[in-house]
């Protein structure tokens, strides 16, 4: 990863049009960060707060900030975490020269930034802006860690598998079966209880699945010839009876900790089957090349798409 910035630098007017520019952020946004980094650079309570933001977005530095940048910048707060996001389009840009990535390829993960400011404005009534969550995350680790690749409909990241399952696949027939690992926990229904982020998912009307006493919890054993374990429905939930798989019949194709590419659904496109299938087979062909040090098990998206409500 390419280092950061000193704030200084990082409110440098030039910096800022260039970068925003190359990730096409319109002018009247530009124009308004410009104004609001001017303001940060003339004011020093507002630079001592800002150096340290930017610090933890970028460096993970665990350093406080008092008074909080929202009692600070007030309204404009989420315009801030804008500015601070416009530096990770050149923290990908490096990484990716360093990588020998082509241009074209670049210029398409530069798009997560705009579209992030389009669903901000959406969803805030037309402001500029975004989430600090948005901001420290998805533009201070992925997106400036230079790991994220836009290729046409899809966003790719190799990562480590995190899923509590193992995915297995008949040698014969081909048919793929996933198995939970052993000790975690379903509602009765067989749905995974989630930790409710209500800034986060309130738009989507979501309500928390509640673990209650009618829940359970999965099992897996395993020997020298078969394993039995809790099975995970192709329609998404976990079943109660639990399924033997003989050894000799069934490989092993996916678990916890193996190299996956993670995919994330961009916004304001549709989801048409051939633009996903365009986007896969480029990503078949792009990181074996890229990347041929992490050969990756599989593709995994986990979205908000897949939510059941």
């Amino acid at each position: 990863m390419t280092a950061p910035l000193a704030t200084s630098d990082f409110l440098s007017p030039a910096l800022i049009q260039q970068n925003a520019t190359a990730a096409g952020l319109d002018q009247a946004v530009i124009a308004q960060l410009l104004a609001l980094a001017e303001r940060v650079a003339a004011t020093p309570a507002l630079r001592q707060c800002t150096e340290p933001l930017y610090a933890q977005t970028y460096q993970r530095a665990e350093t406080g900030i008092e008074p909080a940048p929202e009692m600070l910048f007030g309204a404009e707060v989420n315009k801030l975490y804008l500015l601070l996001a416009v530096d990770a389009v050149r923290q990908l840009r490096a990484v990716h020269q360093q990588r020998g990535i082509p241009d074209a390829i670049t210029q398409e993960s530069y798009g997560a930034l705009p579209m992030s400011v389009q669903r901000f404005a959406e969803w805030h009534a037309g402001q500029i802006g975004l989430e600090d969550w948005v901001a420290r995350y998805w533009f201070g680790r992925v997106v400036a860690s230079g790991n994220l690749y836009r290729l046409g409909r899809m966003e790719f990241i190799l990562a480590p598998f995190e899923g509590n399952i193992r995915v297995y696949r008949h040698k014969q027939s081909g048919q793929v079966q996933a198995l939970a690992e052993a000790g975690v926990r379903f509602t009765a229904d067989g749905y995974l209880p989630y930790q409710f982020n209500a800034p986060a998912y309130t738009h989507y009307g979501w309500r928390q699945a509640e673990e209650t006493a009618a829940g359970w919890t999965a099992t897996l054993d395993e020997d020298e010839t078969h394993v039995v374990g809790t099975p995970i429905s192709p329609y998404g939930y976990a079943l109660a009876t639990p399924q033997q798989l003989a050894k000799v019949a069934w490989e092993l194709l996916l678990r916890n900790g193996d190299t996956i590419l993670d995919m994330h659904i961009p916004n304001f496109m549709p989801l048409q089957l051939d633009l996903l299938q365009a986007s896969l087979q480029r990503a078949r062909d792009f990181f074996p090349r890229y990347h041929p040090e992490r050969p990756f098990q599989a593709f995994v998206c986990s979205s908000w798409i897949f939510n059941t409500q």
